[in-house]
């Protein structure tokens, strides 16, 4: 497709919302009229939100001949009243600019070179084994009724095992806005509906899918590693040409997400979500509830009372974020408004049409017979004269744990031979008692095909099986218990045996010792982490702190992170406060904000009664913007009766999301003293709900005078701090207009912080006077900003009287631009360092760079290294070329892997330009091709790193058109453009391009000289 053709339908989809003078809205209900009256049945339906995307990616509708018709009768429409609009091109008829458009999308899709042919049947062919069902299966097709019951298991007892009309839940009509949302957002989405086993969750998704997105492909993807990746290919252009499949298309669909792997690269994590989204899929996924808690929980946070809360290799930060923020809770019962809409056809079955209060309130529980698969599971436990019951139900939970994705017959047997032999070691196990225990534990309540039996199939046809969901926790309401497993745990992979040293109870040290030891063979970090751990206990300190070295030493910078912690801690234990001191510094390089490492050395100097160092260190971490640090900071000093600064430092804390983080964990976390801690300290911060909280709990208490003052000032809040925790709450969450209103309030009594957070929400026009404010009131950031301002208008000395002044504050951004702005090189070395001090990765890239450009390469790979131990591709790539520049392939390669295994857009470019001057120019066309499913300003500039490498090698029609692609805000890529034009005698294209180039390269706004 032209980039030509696509800006000439962007340029009539804009002429016609400016002829037709309506919204998007009104745009989409005159388009889908028109397709209604071409008859054929009901069209595709349309909403904003698809125009927009059709608009800005310069096409027609992709899928509905009959809605492309009446996209172009619009059109010339406004062709015959108004003309053709500006930017047009030559396609100035619409019915020649459609013809051209389907032309253009059979020549990709009809006409690819072989070798394009045979990958996208590679990629169908892949995707294929990763599939519940077919690619082809449309969400329509899946959720009719014999759909949903075939293949989802959406079938009941009570209606004989039909799928029973579905009961409008009060989550239906904000599911459905978010899945809208995110199908029109050109960079896909991730939606996940959370809740407790058999609470409706996936019944839930599939009618919000069948009332939204009924003619996508829905794509159920199995359990199995790879499979995210194998969709995210079948979407992806290869060598410059389309995959098989588009994105929008598909809705990929991760049914009951807990069972898929958490803790592998090419499982469920992070990293292949976002790369599924960048890729502009949709994701809707279901999770039971317990696994995101039990997530949640994993994530060790250092200022905890318990040290048996440890964080699982695949529960990252960035995981739980991920599925948090695209969070929908579902509730297990009904409210009375969900039951009054209870169908009567349904109501009155046998079955149902007695049960009534809170039983009632559970039908998703009644329908899918929770209630009568655990009486039977009871009564098989309790059958002494057929003990292969009880231990087939062992062994189901047993592979719960054991095999997200499902069991086979063959494990299944295993483990109830083991089972069997633990519950009832003085009798004789014999193997043809487990085919009649295998027919009783997969009998349905409800006769054949019925899907309520204790052990199911993980997906309808699947060779797997696992136990009834909601009887794991009925059966085991503790911990799961492995003692019986431990004498086999050399027949277990590594992998396995982590999975069971993350969920198992407590057992004997040794027998813990045996699963960490099979486990850390595979190298994996968090084995290591937790064997270490186990060591620690057993009083064997040596091979403690060899394998917490083995961990820190691995890739995985958070287990790296925790195990220098417990480095530190072995090291403090025994009075050798220097290296535990020097491991928590290199646990700060890593990353100065994680479990607060600096606020952990001034807890040592504040146990040994060293005031000063302790306050040394705690500012430290607060300059590195740690927030806990902040509010210990200013309660160190209201302790020590130093209000004026104790104030100052409580309404920079109040400026963080801490206290939105405390108060949402005090509701929430196991430990009842560590939630009345975290009540504490959100009120301390001024958070309204926390103040009302704590209130109600002093109250009850007795202590009337305190809770009735904390009860006035957060319901009527007058204290400037109080007025700006309430703006800060509204300020982080993208509430703009009310944090205004609070932070206003605020301002009026001169709050330095709510000046300054009010400065940012103003045009760029209007901020100076925001910031002039704040400034004068002391406050950093806005010295800083201020002077950025001032330096676009050319007051170069006033700008850094205010950022010396910002400095003197620790302002790490005042680091930057007095680096940046320095004439002597010793003067911006200073001043990198200044910001090195405090752990900041921009200072450690600049220092890099600044010892590069002096010739000091080997200081420079001493700071590369450290900004790439954060994750700097920029580092990364530097290195690669640091070591290349040497002549050292060795060390350089590796380098340019890892910085393409974070997806780096400059990085893929640069890998694709090696491949390409190494004479493998096909590998070269599939790297760069990835950078067309990457977004934002790093994708532009690699797409313009490429175009300028071809033009280097004298491909100008290929250099061209990635410097096109490019060509938006890049200036270097609109001067090469202009270049190209002039070697072909083009001069007005040249003019063209070099005039694009200059207003590029004028500043904008004051934010170019903060970004």
């Amino acid at each position: 497709m032209s980039k030509e053709l696509s800006q000439s339908i962007t340029a009539w989809w804009r002429g016609l919302k400016a002829h037709l003078g309506v919204s998007d809205e009104e745009i989409a209900s005159r388009i889908e009229a028109l397709a209604w009256r071409a008859g054929g049945g009901a069209p595709q339906p349309v909403d904003r939100k698809n125009v927009s995307a059709w608009r800005s990616r310069g096409q027609f509708p992709p899928q509905d001949p009959r809605l492309q018709a009446a996209v172009v009768q619009l059109m010339e429409q406004t062709a015959r009243t108004a003309g053709a609009p500006e930017g047009v091109g030559r396609w100035t008829a619409p019915g020649e600019l459609h013809r051209a458009w389907v032309a253009a999308r059979a020549a990709l899709e009809d006409a690819p070179v072989p070798r394009t042919v045979e990958a996208n049947a590679r990629k169908t062919e892949r995707l294929a084994d990763v599939l519940i069902g077919s690619a082809d299966r449309r969400v329509e097709e899946a959720t009719t009724a014999e759909g949903m019951r075939a293949g989802f298991w959406q079938g009941s007892w009570v209606t004989d095992d039909a799928t029973p009309p579905y009961v409008p839940r009060t989550l239906d009509n904000a599911l459905r806005t978010r899945i809208q949302d995110a199908a029109g957002s050109r960079s896909g989405g991730l939606v996940v509906v959370v809740g407790p086993p058999k609470s409706g969750k996936t019944r839930c998704v599939l009618e919000a899918l069948r009332a939204t997105l009924p003619h996508r492909r829905l794509w159920q993807l199995n359990a199995v590693d790879g499979a995210l990746d194998a969709a995210v290919a079948a979407v992806a252009s290869d060598g410059g040409r389309r995959g098989p499949f588009e994105a929008d298309e598909v809705v990929v669909l991760l049914d009951d997400l807990q069972r898929h792997n958490f803790h592998t690269a090419s499982g469920v994590n992070d990293k292949t979500l976002g790369r599924a989204v960048a890729a502009g899929l949709l994701v809707v996924a279901t999770l039971h509830q317990e696994t995101l808690d039990e997530m949640r929980s994993y994530a060790r946070d250092r200022t905890r009372a318990s040290r048996s809360e440890e964080l699982s290799i695949g529960a990252t930060p960035k995981l739980i974020a991920m599925l948090t923020d695209a969070r929908m809770d579902l509730l297990p019962s009904l409210s009375h408004e969900e039951l009054d809409g209870v169908p009567e056809e349904l109501s009155q079955r046998d079955g149902l049409r007695e049960v009534i209060g809170v039983r009632r309130a559970r039908l998703p529980e009644l329908l899918a017979a929770v209630d009568a698969l655990e009486e039977r599971a009871l009564q098989g436990k309790a059958n002494r004269a057929r003990p292969e019951l009880a231990a087939i139900l062992l062994a189901g939970i047993d592979a719960h744990y054991l095999y997200r994705a499902g069991a086979t017959l063959s494990e299944l047997e295993q483990l109830t031979h083991w089972a069997f032999q633990h519950l009832f070691p003085t009798r004789h196990w014999d193997p043809f008692m487990f085919p009649p225990a295998f027919e009783w534990a997969t009998t349905a309540i409800g006769g054949a095909g019925s899907a309520h039996a204790l052990l199911v199939p993980t997906s309808p046809g699947a060779p797997q099986y696992g136990l009834f969901d909601p009887l794991v926790r009925r059966l085991v309401p503790g911990r799961w218990d492995v003692t019986h497993l431990t004498p086999h745990v050399e027949l277990f992979d590594p992998e396995t045996c982590h999975m069971v040293i993350r969920h198992a109870s407590v057992m004997g040290l040794a027998e813990e010792m045996r699963w960490a030891e099979r486990a850390a063979e595979s190298g994996n970090p968090d084995a290591m982490l937790v064997l270490a751990g186990l060591f620690r206990r057993a009083g064997n300190v040596g091979l403690a702190e060899a394998w917490y070295l083995k961990a820190a030493d691995g890739d995985d910078q958070l287990s790296a992170s925790m195990s220098l912690f417990d480095l530190a801690e072995l090291h403090a234990e025994r009075g050798d406060l220097v290296n535990a001191e020097n491991y928590l510094l290199r646990a700060a390089e890593i990353d100065p904000n994680l479990a607060s490492p600096l606020g952990h050395i001034a807890a040592y100097h504040r146990n040994r009664g060293d005031r000063d160092a302790e306050e040394r260190w705690l500012l430290r971490a607060a300059w590195t913007e740690d927030t806990r640090a902040k509010y210990q900071v200013a309660r160190m000093y209201f302790e020590r009766h130093e209000s004026e600064l104790g104030q100052r430092w409580l309404s920079r804390a109040i400026a963080t999301p801490y206290g939105d983080y405390c108060y949402a964990w005090s509701l929430k976390y196991p430990s009842a003293t560590m939630r009345s801690n975290l009540l504490d300290q959100a009120a301390f911060m001024r958070h309204p709900e926390a103040m009302r909280h704590l209130a109600e709990t002093l109250d009850a208490e007795g202590d009337h005078e305190r809770a009735a003052d904390l009860l006035e000032r957060a319901n009527n809040p007058s204290d400037p701090r109080d007025l700006l925790a309430r703006g800060v709450m509204h300020y982080v969450r993208n509430e703009n207009d009310a944090a205004k209103v609070w932070l206003s309030r605020s301002a009026e009594l001169e709050e330095p912080e709510a000046l300054f957070l009010l400065g940012t929400l103003q045009p760029p026009d209007q901020r100076e006077t925001w910031f002039t404010r704040a400034s004068n009131l002391g406050h950093a950031g806005a010295m800083a900003w201020l002077g950025a301002i001032l330096s676009t208008r050319g007051e170069s000395d006033e700008a850094r009287s205010w950022w010396l002044r910002a400095a003197a504050q620790h302002d790490r951004y005042a680091f930057h631009l007095l680096a940046l702005h320095a004439e002597d090189p010793a003067e911006a070395e200073h001043w990198w360092r200044q910001g090195a001090e405090l752990f900041d990765l921009d200072s450690y890239l600049g220092l890099a760079r600044h010892y590069w450009s002096e010739g000091n390469t080997d200081q420079a790979e001493v700071w590369f290294k450290k900004a790439s131990i954060r994750g700097s591709a920029d580092a990364m790539i530097a290195l690669y070329a640091l070591y290349s520049a040497r002549g050292d392939t060795t060390q350089a390669d590796p380098w340019l892997t890892k910085a393409t295994h974070l997806h780096d857009p400059g990085a893929t470019a640069l890998r694709g330009i090696v491949e390409w001057d190494a004479g493998n120019r096909e590998e070269a066309q599939k790297w760069w091709a990835k950078l067309t499913l990457m977004d934002g300003e790093d994708a532009k500039k690699a797409m313009a790193t490429v175009g300028m490498a071809l033009v280097a090698a004298d491909e100008i029609d290929r250099a061209e058109l990635w410097l096109m692609a490019a060509d938006q805000t890049l200036s270097q890529a609109m001067v090469q453009l202009a270049d190209l034009a002039a070697a072909r005698g083009d001069s007005e294209g040249a003019e063209r391009w070099r005039e694009r180039a200059a207003a590029a390269e004028r500043p904008r706004d004051d934010d170019d000289e903060m970004t």
